[in-house]
């Protein structure tokens, strides 16, 4: 396959009309297998390339005559297989240009068949000027213009990087980064300093945030945003800035960037820095906060801690990741881990916040959550590779649970003996009625020469009321192996619980009371604005529209659902709670839905904890419709107010202007629109997104359930409960 550099000479050489697309890359590759045929053909139109290529350089090169003037004599020059290499003097400054070249390998030959300088060039700017210094980078491709800048002027330090896309029959884009920095830093009071100030600008440019949050672990994510040397790294700055910054026509991003210092060390060293971008996206009002933080004091501590926050008004989504990337304490210790929250109020609505990751097993659906690293304290240090010590943990917080744990582990391993010891745990707490249940492992093994021993523990411990120990313990003796477990209860069985709710419908009184819970739903006209008379409306009364609807629903407890607690407090047993519409006019219509978080309602176990969602649409009401009986007439008069919107062609006349338009149809309704009579059409949606669907598999037979939750309570007493499009597996052939 032909390498980058000829692919690109192959488009150049394909839009001058040279070639047809793909041809040169074929011809490339046919030679490089030992065609004759194919090396005489690429021979005779290197003339034609060349100049095709040459022409695409200058048409790329920014219109400065000293540039052009640097790259016009190798229009006649033989390509040398290293590419060409020119120099400028602009003013002060000195300009380098490099411009590789595209080349073919024969078999046999023993030189290689230089093709043609290829349309992209790179380029560096020195300056030395008393007073003034720095430099500059460029890169210049077909579709792609590149700077970057970095100059020091007295205490300042100004800082930026640009890149200009136009691709051919495509919308260009822009993309802007610039930083001033100051030596020594801008006080602010209170220990504060401002090191720096900038700002991004995109035209056509997007915000990537799945690429940015990809890239928070390895650093290079901040590196792009605040670069340190923007000339020196310019290659990868412009790549990175590439990837996280994508075309896209339409969308604009700006805003500012800082970077913040805590308590002067001397020099340009803060105890505490931070950068920080606050980005916004436009038009779909995203906003985007990127920065990084440190902590250096050595050889005590150097933390560095990577940021991404994201508010997506679209998605209805808050997201906030953050990686440990680098990071270090007493000098020997390596300090990682990772933490995101997630807050969403659209459908389906979650809350999920982790540092370090989940309990064994948790899957934090419908929230997306980057594979996370455990909090942690690793001993690093060369010189004594014979011995290991570690510490990890995490925390987490769900709808559904409270989970923590952690391990610990120590061990040395010298040429003829060794020993290694470890601990383990992970708790998942609910707290109504509170429960705690731990899983615990340890174990420790040594080894001396060919002989070896250890022991080794793991349990469970559930309470209170009372505390539920459970206990396996193996011991390896040389070759004979001893286990044993047991179960001990310890301390009372608890006080006694708060008195039970007898009858759950009773606590459905005072919904039935509460206005907020009737709903006039559909039939949103933008033309026409139903409104009350001035005053409150009449208790008990909802202002609908004769093509709307009336919904009553409550958030007090999921009707239907077999439950053990509402509004936190707990029932005398399993019980299911229902309501029907009885009045007269009023007709009962189709069940109206609304988000539940079953663990506030149910007794989960923790693997139920683990894979339930934590929020469900369940039956919190019915619709209800009005029975077709008109009853007496009665003469009402309504008062309204009407605006009026002058016909186009009056308005054009009275300001003097003419319009041109398209003459079709379509065109001419959407004028006379405002003048026409209101039409009444089908309103449903034409699409609709409902709640992944569950049923309970028992005996080989599937039976469809209500949702997630009514699957799982089914499936306590017989079967499993899966999601609709899963499939149960027959383990009895494995």
């Amino acid at each position: 396959m032909a390498d980058q550099l000829i692919r690109n000479l192959d488009a150049v050489v394909a839009h001058a009309q040279v070639m047809p697309p793909g041809h040169l890359a074929s011809l490339a590759d046919a030679v490089a297998a030992g065609s004759t045929q194919a090396r005489s053909e690429l021979l005779a139109a290197l003339p034609a390339i060349r100049q095709a290529a040459f022409d695409a350089l200058l048409q790329a090169v920014p219109d400065v005559p000293v540039l052009r003037e640097a790259l016009q004599p190798l229009r006649g020059e033989l390509p040398s297989p290293s590419g060409a290499v020119r120099t400028a003097a602009l003013g002060p400054g000195l300009i380098g240009l490099t411009v590789p070249a595209a080349v073919v390998k024969a078999p046999g030959l023993p030189d290689p068949d230089v093709i043609s300088l290829v349309p992209s060039l790179s380029g560096s700017l020195d300056l030395d000027v008393p007073g003034l210094s720095g430099g500059g980078a460029l890169s210049v491709s077909a579709e792609r213009l590149a700077g970057a800048l970095g100059v020091a002027l007295g205490p300042l330090e100004v800082l930026g990087a640009a890149l200009v896309r136009a691709p051919q029959g495509g919308a260009a884009s822009l993309l802007v980064l610039l930083s001033a920095r100051f030596a020594p830093a801008v006080q602010l009071g209170f220990g504060f300093g401002l090191n720096a100030v900038g700002g991004i600008v995109g035209a056509n440019r997007r915000v990537d945030t799945d690429r940015l949050r990809g890239r928070l672990a390895d650093g290079s994510a901040a590196a792009a945003l605040f670069p340190e040397d923007p000339v020196r790294d310019a290659g990868a700055l412009f790549d990175a800035l590439e990837e996280f910054f994508p075309a896209s026509p339409g969308t604009q991003v700006l805003g500012p960037t800082f970077t913040l210092g805590w308590l002067d060390l001397g020099g340009t060293r803060s105890l505490v820095t931070a950068d920080a971008a606050l980005l916004l996206q436009l038009p779909d009002a995203k906003v985007v906060l990127a920065g990084r933080a440190a902590i250096n004091l050595p050889p005590v501590l150097a933390v560095h801690l990577d940021v991404l926050g994201e508010l997506d008004v679209a998605k209805h989504l808050v997201a906030v990741d953050a990686v440990l990337v680098d990071s270090r304490a007493l000098t020997v210790f390596q300090v990682t881990g990772s933490g995101a929250a997630r807050v969403c109020w659209g459908s389906p609505p979650y809350v999920v916040v982790t540092a370090g990751g989940f309990y064994p097993g948790f899957d934090p659906a419908p929230a997306v959550v980057p594979r996370q690293q455990r909090l942690g304290l690793a001993l690093d240090v060369p010189s004594i590779p014979f011995v290991s010590l570690r510490a990890d943990g995490y925390l987490a917080i769900t709808a559904n649970s409270f989970q923590v744990g952690g391990s610990f582990e120590v061990g040395a391993d010298l040429a003829v003996i060794s020993a290694h010891g470890s601990i383990a745990v992970d708790a998942i707490v609910t707290f109504d009625p509170f429960h705690l249940h731990v899983d615990f492992q340890a174990g420790w093994e040594v080894r001396v020469a060919f002989f070896s021993g250890g022991v080794s523990a793991a349990g469970s411990l559930d309470g209170p009321g009372p505390w539920t120990l459970h206990v396996s313990v193996s011991k390896e003796l040389l070759f004979h192996d001893i286990s044993w477990s047991g179960t001990f209860r310890i301390g009372p069985d608890g006080p006694p619980p708060a008195p039970a709710v007898e009858d759950a419908a009773a606590l459905l009184d005072a919904e039935f009371r509460r206005l907020s819970n009737l709903h006039a739903d559909g039939a949103a006209d933008p033309s026409a604005a139903p409104a009350p008379p001035a005053g409150r409306l009449p208790d008990g009364t909802a202002v609908v529209s004769p093509l709307g609807r009336l919904r009553w629903t409550q958030t007090l407890v999921p009707l239907g659902l077999p439950v053990v607690r509402v509004g936190g407090r707990r029932l005398a047993g399993q019980q299911s709670v229902d309501v029907s519409a009885t009045s007269d006019g009023l007709t009962q219509g189709g069940p109206a839905d609304d988000w539940f978080a079953p663990g506030t309602y149910l007794d989960l176990t923790a693997a139920e904890a683990c894979h339930l969602p934590p929020f469900q649409r369940l039956r919190a009401g019915y619709y209800l419709d009005l029975q077709d009986d008109r009853g007496a007439a009665q003469l009402r008069t309504l008062p309204f107010t009407a605006f009026w919107r002058r016909p186009m062609e009056a308005l054009q006349k009275a300001l003097g202007l003419t319009s041109v338009h398209p003459r079709s149809p379509g065109f001419d309704r959407l004028v006379a629109a405002p003048d026409s009579a209101p039409i009444v059409t089908d309103r449903s949606a034409l699409v609709s997104v409902s709640q992944e669907a569950w049923s309970t598999v028992a005996g080989g037979v599937r039976t469809a359930a209500s949702s997630a939750a009514h699957a799982f309570l089914v499936a306590r007493q017989d079967g499993i409960a899966v999601a609709a499009e899963d499939r149960p597996v027959d383990a009895k052939g494995l």
